[in-house]
C-alpha cells in the first residue's frame, strides 16, 4: 500500500511540474541575444538596423551567417532557419532569442525545432504575426511562456520598448489598456480606442497571436488541445472581415470559442468589408459572442503598427471586459 501511495504521490507531482508554465530568466545590460529570421528574406540593412535597436537596450546582439540566405521566399532552407533557433537555446552565453522580421515560414520549420533543448534551456523568445506559429509550438511542447512582442527589424517606438523592457528586464506585472499616442502628425494625443464587446470579468492563462496563424494550426501538434479556461488574444491585417468571420467559424467549429474564460482582439490593419458596406470588425465579433457569457474586448494596443504590446503566451492574466483592461496577475520572467 505505501509502494502505491509513493507513486501515487510521484505521478501527481510530475504531472504538476509538467503542466507548470517555465518562466525564462529575465534579460539585464550586457546580455547577449540572437536575432534569427524564421520567415521571409531580409535585407541587410535591415538585420543592421536590427543589431542597431538591440544595442539601444544595452544588449548584445548575435547573428548567424544564415540569416543572409535565400532560399525560395525565405531566409534559407528550413533546416538552416531552425539551426538558427536550435543553435540560439544551446548556446549558454544567448540569453533571449529575438525575430528580425515576420512574413512566412515559420511554420515549416516546426518539425526541425529541438523542443528537448528548449525545454532545457529556456530563454526568452519573442516575435510576432507569421511567429505566432513557432511561439505557440514552444509553449504547448515545452511549457516555456513565449512572448509576443515587437520585432528588430521593423520600427520600435520608445512607448513600446518600455513596455518591453518592463516586462522582460524588470518582470513588472503589465496593464494592457488605453494609451495616449503622441506623435509628430497633431498637436492633440490620440487615444488608442477599445470597445467592449460584452461585459464581465474572467482569469486564464494567455494564449493565442496572430488570427490566421492560429487558424492554420488547429489539428496540428503544435497547438494548445485543451483551450478550457483559456483567455484568446488574436489580431490580424489586411484581412477582409468575410476571412476574419471564416477564420472565428472555425475556431468556433474546432470547439474553442465555446472553452475559452475570454476574448481579445487587437488592431487590424487594413481590414474592412468589400461586400458590405458599414460592417465593422465589431460587428463580426458581436455575432460571434452573443450567446456565449464570456468578455470580450478589441481594440487593445497590439498587432501589425509600431506602437504594440508586448503579450506573454502561457502566463495567468485577468481580463475586465467593463473596465477594457486586461491585466497579468503574475510576472512573466524569473527575477
Amino acid at each position: 500500500m505505501k509502494y502505491f501511495l509513493y507513486y501515487l504521490c510521484l505521478s501527481i507531482c510530475l504531472s504538476l511540474s509538467i503542466s507548470a508554465p517555465i518562466k525564462p530568466p529575465h534579460l539585464k545590460v550586457g546580455d547577449k541575444v540572437a536575432l534569427v529570421q524564421v520567415g521571409y528574406a531580409v535585407s541587410a540593412d535591415k538585420v543592421h538596423q536590427a543589431m542597431l535597436r538591440v544595442k539601444a537596450f544595452g544588449l548584445e546582439p548575435v547573428i548567424s551567417d544564415d540569416v543572409y540566405q535565400q532560399y525560395l521566399w525565405f531566409a534559407g532552407s528550413d533546416e538552416s532557419r531552425a539551426k538558427e533557433v536550435n543553435d540560439a537555446f544551446l548556446n549558454p552565453e544567448i540569453k533571449a532569442v529575438f525575430e528580425i522580421s515576420g512574413g512566412y515560414g515559420a511554420m515549416r520549420v516546426l518539425p526541425l525545432i529541438d523542443y528537448a533543448a528548449i525545454q532545457a534551456h529556456p530563454k526568452v523568445v519573442m516575435g510576432y504575426s507569421d511567429d505566432t506559429a513557432l511561439l505557440n509550438a514552444i509553449f504547448t511542447k515545452t511549457n516555456l511562456i513565449t512572448f509576443y512582442g515587437p520585432m528588430f527589424g521593423l520600427t520600435l517606438p520608445k512607448s513600446s520598448a518600455n513596455m518591453m523592457k518592463s516586462i522582460l528586464f524588470e518582470g513588472e506585472v503589465a496593464n494592457y489598456e488605453n494609451i495616449q499616442i503622441i506623435d509628430d502628425s497633431d498637436l492633440i494625443p490620440h487615444e488608442q480606442e477599445i470597445t467592449t464587446i460584452q461585459g464581465g470579468h474572467a482569469e486564464g492563462v494567455l494564449v493565442g497571436g496572430n488570427l490566421s496563424i492560429i487558424q492554420s494550426l488547429l489539428a496540428t501538434p503544435y497547438i494548445i488541445d485543451d483551450w478550457h479556461g483559456k483567455i484568446l488574444f488574436v489580431e490580424d491585417v489586411g484581412e477582409d472581415l468575410y476571412r476574419i468571420d471564416r477564420m472565428l467559424t472555425q475556431l468556433e467549429l474546432a470547439g474553442v470559442l465555446d472553452q475559452i474564460s475570454g476574448f481579445v482582439f487587437g488592431t487590424c490593419e487594413q481590414c474592412h468589408s468589400k461586400r458590405a458596406a458599414g460592417l465593422s470588425l465589431d460587428d463580426v465579433l458581436a455575432e460571434h459572442f452573443k450567446n456565449r457569457k464570456i468578455p470580450v474586448i478589441s481594440g487593445l494596443l497590439f498587432g501589425h503598427q509600431p506602437e504594440t504590446y508586448t503579450i506573454p503566451i502561457g502566463t495567468m492574466a485577468k481580463l475586465d471586459a467593463d473596465k477594457k483592461v486586461l491585466s497579468l496577475i503574475e510576472p512573466a520572467v524569473l527575477k
